[in-house]
């Protein structure tokens, strides 16, 4: 089983066998010679015909009977071997292959003394720089997120590996500007530099690719929101509160936001409202209650409500 090993940017991942490489080189290099002598030989001639042609005429001697033609074919052959030259170099720098970034080999498809030809997969490695995790966003999602701010979107990332809680910090760099044709989401891309801390000096665990995580995301600021546990919002987006009379009522509220755990209200409350939190049979609007520590007499049809059932609404900031 062939495991996973990192490497440094230029280390040499895979050697091919050279002597071939270094033939081609010797015989590239032998037709560039060539080529050269020959044009080298061809300049002398065209410098002769023009002397024998002053000798005994006036006039401008034809491109033909100065070897023009022949100098440029020479000049053109030169060419030709100088770029095969160039190339059989390349070809044989190309038998090392080294890292042009620091990263871990992922897979191999190669071993020694095997043939492999052009196109032929050698294997497969991963930068160890950096790591992206892609955050699908609803379009519920986005109208919380800033995604064209331009700036650098905090993002929490945690996951539980081998019975331990590890966390780190990324960021939103982009997203991918296409819905998904399946999901109908858009895909965040978060940043996480040194995913598998090489080069920093901090403890934690690694970030492996492939690692499932959850993400917080830093949205947009928002103010005078009340926070209240998601099963205070009954199905009609209404809350049951008690007024300072001690008395009940329904009230209709704004949200703004509702996830698993709690609901975000901009709406409909009053600063001197506090919530029931725990389920009134048959609610009406003038109901009337009394908590525990009340003293005074009740009439049959009052209801009780302990104190730990209620909480008084609290407005704040950044849900």
């Amino acid at each position: 089983m062939w495991k996973a090993a990192f490497f440094n940017k230029g280390d040499v991942l895979i050697r091919l066998e050279t002597a071939d490489f270094e033939t081609e080189v010797k015989l590239a290099e032998a037709d560039l010679a060539r080529a050269q002598a020959t044009l080298q030989e061809e300049i002398a001639r065209g410098k002769v015909a023009l002397q024998e042609w002053s000798s005994f005429n006036s006039s401008k001697p034809p491109e033909l009977g100065l070897r023009k033609p022949q100098l440029a074919r020479d000049e053109a052959n030169v060419k030709a071997a100088t770029a095969q030259y160039e190339r059989a170099q390349r070809n044989l720098q190309r038998t090392q292959i080294k890292a042009p970034y620091d990263g871990l080999v992922v897979s191999r498809n190669v071993d020694i003394g095997q043939f492999v030809s052009t196109a032929t997969s050698l294997g497969t490695v991963y930068s160890t720089d950096t790591a992206e995790v892609r955050l699908p966003l609803t379009d519920n999602d986005l109208a919380f997120v800033s995604l064209d701010s331009g700036h650098p979107i905090s993002v929490e990332l945690s996951a539980t590996i081998a019975g331990r809680q590890a966390n780190w910090q990324g960021y939103v760099v982009r997203d991918e500007g296409v819905l998904d044709q399946k999901s109908r989401v858009v895909y965040a891309v978060v940043e996480v530099r040194d995913p598998y801390l090489r080069n920093a000096q901090r403890e934690g665990l690694p970030l492996r690719f492939g690692q499932f995580v959850k993400a917080e995301i830093s949205g947009n600021d928002a103010d005078n929101l009340v926070v209240l546990p998601r099963h205070t919002l009954r199905l009609d987006n209404s809350v049951i509160v008690i007024t300072p009379d001690k008395k009940i009522a329904i009230r209709t509220v704004d949200v703004m936001r509702a996830d698993e755990s709690y609901v975000y209200i901009k709406g409909g409350l009053e600063s001197t409202d506090m919530i029931a939190l725990s389920a009134v049979p048959n609610p009406y609007d003038g109901m009337p209650v009394r908590f525990e520590d009340d003293v005074t007499d009740v009439s049959p049809n009052e209801k009780t409500l302990n104190d730990n059932q209620n909480s008084i609404v609290q407005h704040g900031d950044n849900p």
